[in-house]
């Protein structure tokens, strides 16, 4: 059976009718609490030390993976044709729904930013209410650490529309990817990269469940070649393996860790029966994330400040913080989710 036939049947969805299917949900809400509470309780907090910490970085490849095939759902379920006015309404639509609840975080981050520095500055608050900029002035040092998912994501979701004219192989498309990120990074601003970079992931995520084929054996050798690359890079090159200096913006060796662990995902995938994951959808650890994930990813920068500056007032471990502020952030997340309500939506015609 081709690794397609396996997506599928994990993703609850029969060959050739594409519909909108819980463990969609739950695969990006897993991704969310993934996140929130061990990507950046290890690293806001530094409960792992680097360069170990940073083989734990493979989230947000997936996260536009998820994206892209959401959106192939989106496209059968909803009739979507690209026209002039069609992707008028789907980017009004997809923007609000992204914007909105941004603009309440960053509201009230202009607030405690106001208040902690006395000053009110306009610039200052341009800057905040700009989502391409997201708050250049951060004396908490955490409000603006995870926003530089917005641009990106922004970018993605406008260019989603026409990954369906592109219907090259998804592993072959790797190799101008490849070359467009070192043109990129070696001689214009590197963050032009990540927007790419990410792109890419969405339309792997588009082609699987389109009609891309893909056999496992082939997802073994990437993970094979991927990971001598990866150990040849260490020990004779002049380069670092710690992920996070890799990734924003991301270059090859961090081309090369996303494919090794998305190759993973996708083989560890073919192992499961269509029926075995749509119950975590109403598990009570998993559902707020798969209900409010945006918003909680959003929150989470408030979220630990308190936590850390609670936790540093009565003395307590960072361990406690790390508690604590999964705790405060869930809690803005759902306190603030009705923002992302906020929305026009697009209809079938």
């Amino acid at each position: 059976m081709k690794l397609r036939s396996y997506v599928l049947l994990v993703l609850g969805v029969k060959s050739g009718n594409l519909m909108r299917n819980k463990n969609i949900d739950v695969a990006r809400g897993v991704l969310m609490l993934y996140i929130v509470a061990v990507i950046h309780g290890v690293f806001w907090l530094e409960l792992i030390p680097r360069p170990y910490s940073s083989v734990l970085l493979f989230e947000m490849p997936l996260i536009f993976l998820v994206s892209g095939y959401s959106f192939a759902l989106f496209s059968r379920n909803t009739g979507f044709k690209l026209s002039l006015s069609g992707y008028f309404k789907y980017s009004v639509s997809r923007l609000t729904r992204l914007l909105v609840p941004y603009y309440g975080y960053s509201l009230v981050c202009v607030i405690a930013v106001v208040a902690y520095t006395g000053d009110i500055n306009m610039e200052v608050i341009r800057d905040w209410m700009n989502p391409f900029i997201y708050g250049k002035v951060d004396p908490f040092g955490l409000l603006t650490s995870h926003l530089w998912f917005l641009p990106p994501f922004i970018f993605v979701t406008l260019a989603l529309p026409f990954l369906s004219s592109v219907k090259l192989p998804v592993w072959s498309a790797a190799i101008p990817l490849c070359i467009l990120v070192s043109i990129l990074g070696n001689y214009f601003d590197g963050n032009l990269v990540t927007p790419i970079f990410y792109l890419y992931w969405t339309w792997v995520g588009y082609r699987l469940a389109i009609d891309t084929k893909i056999k496992p054996k082939l997802l073994i050798a990437v993970i094979a070649i991927g990971t001598i690359a990866l150990i040849l890079a260490e020990y004779f090159l002049d380069v670092t393996i710690d992920m996070q200096s890799n990734k924003l913006p991301p270059n090859l060796l961090f081309f090369t860790f996303s494919s090794v662990w998305v190759s993973v995902f996708l083989l560890i995938s073919t192992f499961f029966k269509s029926n075995q994951l749509a119950f975590l959808e109403q598990s009570k650890l998993l559902k707020p994330f798969v209900a409010r994930g945006y918003s909680i990813y959003l929150w989470q920068g408030i979220g630990y400040i308190l936590a850390i500056n609670i936790c540093e007032f009565l003395g307590l471990s960072d361990y406690f913080s790390w508690g604590i502020a999964i705790g405060l952030t869930v809690l803005f997340g759902i306190m603030f989710s009705p923002l992302e309500k906020i929305r026009w939506r697009f209809k079938k015609a």
